[in-house]
């Protein structure tokens, strides 16, 4: 497998490209683990548990374009958005372009920044189904 140069990910959010704005992003799949631990056991027993799965990232807000801000501000709380990322950008005609894929709620959708710097978003999406 060749090592991927991480400049171009693609981002669909609500069937929006919103990977302009974008300039980190993280998607977190993990396993929550339940402890079995009983009387007499000398050492902690864990079990796999149910599947965890979340995207955040974050950008630089651009107001001219306001892209970002029109599409996450209305979704926060709603359930079933979809949200696909691609770590190395999509290839028309080719069905082997590593992606992922989840239905989620979106969390948080946050503006935040220091005077004279640029205005930057960061935003939340817990998973609710996992399609990769």
């Amino acid at each position: 497998m060749a090592t991927i140069f991480y400049r171009n990910a693609r981002i669909f959010i609500d069937g929006y490209d919103l990977s302009a704005d974008f300039s980190s992003i993280g998607v977190m799949y993990s396993a929550e683990i339940l402890d079995e631990t009983a009387f007499g056991d000398t050492t902690r027993i864990h079990k796999g548990g149910l599947k965890v799965a979340d995207v955040e990232g974050g950008g630089h807000w651009d107001a001219a374009a306001g892209h970002v801000d029109q599409v996450m501000f209305g979704i926060v709380g709603t359930d079933d958005k979809i949200i696909s990322v691609f770590a190395n950008g999509i290839t028309e005609g080719v069905a082997t372009d590593m992606g992922f894929s989840m239905k989620g709620v979106v969390e948080t959708f946050d503006l935040s920044g220091d005077p004279g710097s640029l205005l930057e978003f960061s935003f939340a999406i817990r998973g609710r189904g996992i399609a990769a």
